[in-house]
C-alpha cells in the first residue's frame, strides 16, 4: 500500500507510506536513493519499478530494483534511451492487459526508441512523390501500421507561424510496447500530437488522450482536445502546421469524441469542481481565490497570443455572430 512519486527538476523519488486510518502514525516520506527524477510515468511490474523520465538524468525507460533484499530500491538500469523531451516528450507506462508488456505513450517531439533507415526520403513540405517512401527497421523493432509513414501531402503545407514542430514529421505522438527487458519495440498506434496518458478497458481496447494545438483555433485544420479509440496499426492523421489529415482519409481515423478548446473547458471544469457537496467540494471553495487566479493568468495568456491573430474568440464563449470552426472530424 505504498506510494511512490516523482519531482521535477533534479530532487528525486520519493516513497511515501501513508499514516493508518487510526492516526497512530505519521505519514512517512522517503528519498529514494537512485538518480532518477523527472518521471512522467511510475509503473511497478515484474518485482521492478520502471520509471519513464522526461529529461532530468535523460530521456528514457529505466528500471529500479532492490538489489540486495533490504526494502530498498537502490539499483538503476537504463533500457531504452528516448530522443525528446519537455512538454512533449515521453509520457506515461502501463501494463498491458494481458500482464506480458509495457506500454509507453510519447508526444511528438520524441523520436520512435529504435533507429530506423530511410531507403527513400520522407516528404516534408507536399507535392507528388517521385517513389514509393520506403524504411528499413532495425531487427528489434516492428510496427503494427506501416512504417513508411509519410506526410502525404498533395498541397503544400504551413507551417505554423510562431515555429512550434516545425521540421517534426510523422508518425508524430505514438503508443509503443516492449518486453520487461526492454529488448524489442512495436509501435501499436501513432499520428498523435502530444498524448500524455491513456488507458486499457475490460475488454483490452485503448483508448488514448491527446491535446489540441491551441494557436491553431479560428483555422480549418484545428482539432479539439480529443479522445481517441486507438485500434491495432492505426493512424490518427496528425501533421505538424497546415498538414493535418481530414478524418474522411480511409488510411486515418476520427477521434472517438472531441473534449474542446482549453479556454472554454478549463472554466466549465472549474466551476463543477467548486459545486461539488461535502469536504471535496468545501476544501476547493475555500481555495478558489487561487484557482481563479490560475484560470485568469491563463486566459490572460492567450488573450495575448490571440491579439495577433484577428477572430479569435477566448472568452470561453462563441460570439452569437459566428460559428465555431469546422470540425472535420465529422463532417461527411
Amino acid at each position: 500500500g505504498r506510494l511512490i512519486a516523482s519531482d521535477q527538476e533534479n530532487k528525486g523519488l520519493v516513497r511515501i507510506t501513508p499514516a493508518p486510518l487510526d492516526g497512530s502514525q505519521p505519514t512517512i516520506v522517503e528519498k529514494i536513493p537512485v538518480p532518477l527524477s523527472s518521471a512522467q510515468g511510475l509503473l511497478w511490474a515484474f518485482d521492478s519499478l520502471y520509471v519513464v523520465c522526461n529529461g532530468g538524468p535523460g530521456s528514457g525507460l529505466y528500471r529500479v530494483r532492490d538489489s540486495n533484499g533490504d526494502d530498498t530500491l537502490d539499483s538503476v538500469e537504463k533500457l531504452r534511451e528516448f530522443k525528446g523531451g519537455g512538454e512533449h516528450g515521453p509520457h506515461n507506462i502501463q501494463l498491458s492487459p494481458d500482464g506480458t508488456k509495457l506500454f509507453i505513450i510519447c508526444g511528438n517531439h520524441t523520436q520512435v526508441p529504435f533507429e530506423m533507415k530511410n531507403i527513400t526520403e520522407p516528404q516534408t513540405l507536399g507535392g507528388m512523390r517521385v517513389n514509393q517512401r520506403r524504411v528499413e527497421l532495425p531487427p528489434e523493432a516492428t510496427s503494427r501500421l506501416p512504417a513508411n509513414w509519410d506526410e502525404d501531402l498533395l498541397i503544400t503545407r504551413l507551417w505554423d507561424a510562431n515555429g512550434h514542430a516545425v521540421g517534426i514529421l510523422a508518425p508524430g505522438g505514438y503508443v509503443v510496447s516492449t518486453d520487461p527487458d526492454g529488448k524489442s519495440w512495436e509501435v501499436w498506434t501513432g499520428g498523435y500530437r502530444n498524448p500524455y496518458d491513456f488507458a486499457f478497458n475490460a475488454d483490452g481496447e485503448m483508448f488514448v488522450y491527446d491535446a489540441d494545438m491551441e494557436w491553431d483555433f479560428g483555422t480549418p485544420w484545428y482539432r479539439p482536445t480529443r479522445v481517441n479509440h486507438a485500434t491495432s496499426g492505426s493512424e490518427l492523421g496528425w501533421r505538424s502546421g497546415a498538414g493535418k489529415w481530414p478524418a474522411s482519409f480511409p488510411d486515418s481515423l476520427p477521434a472517438l469524441a472531441d473534449i474542446g478548446r482549453f479556454v472554454a473547458d478549463a472554466r466549465q471544469a472549474l466551476d463543477r469542481a467548486l459545486a461539488q457537496e461535502g469536504e471535496v467540494g468545501d476544501a476547493l471553495r475555500a481555495a478558489q481565490g487561487t484557482f481563479r487566479e490560475w484560470f485568469e493568468a491563463g486566459k490572460r495568456t492567450a488573450q495575448d497570443a490571440a491579439a495577433r491573430t484577428p477572430d479569435v474568440d477566448v472568452s470561453g464563449t462563441v460570439p452569437a455572430d459566428r460559428t465555431l470552426p469546422a470540425n472535420r472530424t465529422d463532417a461527411d
